[in-house]
């Protein structure tokens, strides 16, 4: 373990940068880490079984990788299907997706959906979620090679927007069919980094349709829309 460099105040305490035990079938995260570092935990094939630090405040994108093995991960900070790191309602990690079905449901309780939450997974195809989700951060969605659909909250407010800076949710993943917008009221969309699609339909609502059409965060995605 070792002290972080200057970062946001809440993530001041120990990180877990590197541990060597791809032997264990079963571990638990000591008390007092705050950061999983990027390739923290890499490489487990043994390990089954996950508990998380009740200090943790995030997880590196790539801090939990290449454990085709792991069953669950456990512990306050993580998801009610134990797939993933959630701290309190928001959605920071999906960390089980080896041979893990493509169709996944961000589980009920999440109010949010933290900043490269669901990037770089290659096992991903379709992703749904309930109308409680209100806010989606920056690259949540990117570098998905597989992901053909995300189907969004009809309560969103925000997505890919953090500190008003935009980030594209969906750069980089190419292979998107469809995106659903459920909410009748544009989310605020502040990327005009317009990553390029060959079948991508973006569909909105019929009584909001002018209203996308014009948002000045959504008319770059003009050409794939559809009521």
């Amino acid at each position: 373990y070792q002290e972080p460099p200057l970062r946001p105040s809440t993530w001041h305490g120990l990180w877990l940068v590197k541990f060597a035990g791809g032997g264990l079938t079963e571990y638990t995260i000591p008390d007092g880490i705050k950061v999983i570092e990027n390739n923290a935990i890499d490489g487990w094939e043994n390990l089954k079984k996950l508990t998380l630090s009740e200090d943790l405040v995030y997880v590196s994108a790539s801090g939990i990788v290449n454990c085709p093995n792991l069953e669950g991960v456990f512990g306050p900070n993580t998801s009610s299907d134990h797939r993933g790191i959630q701290i309190g309602d928001e959605y920071v990690r999906l960390i089980i997706h080896d041979g893990y079905p493509g169709t996944y449901h961000v589980p009920d309780d999440v109010r949010s959906i933290g900043i490269w939450a669901f990037s770089g997974i290659p096992t991903l195809e379709h992703i749904t979620m309930g109308d409680q989700i209100t806010n989606i951060g920056g690259y949540a969605f990117s570098e998905c090679k597989n992901l053909k659909s995300v189907t969004l909250s009809g309560g969103l407010e925000r997505i890919g927007t953090d500190a008003n800076i935009g980030y594209n949710p969906f750069l980089n993943s190419h292979n998107l069919e469809s995106i659903y917008f459920r909410s009748y009221v544009p989310p605020t969309y502040l990327d005009s980094q317009m990553s390029e699609f060959e079948k991508l339909t973006v569909y909105v609502p019929s009584l909001s349709a002018d209203l996308y059409k014009r948002d000045a965060g959504w008319k770059q995605f003009k050409k794939y829309m559809k009521e």
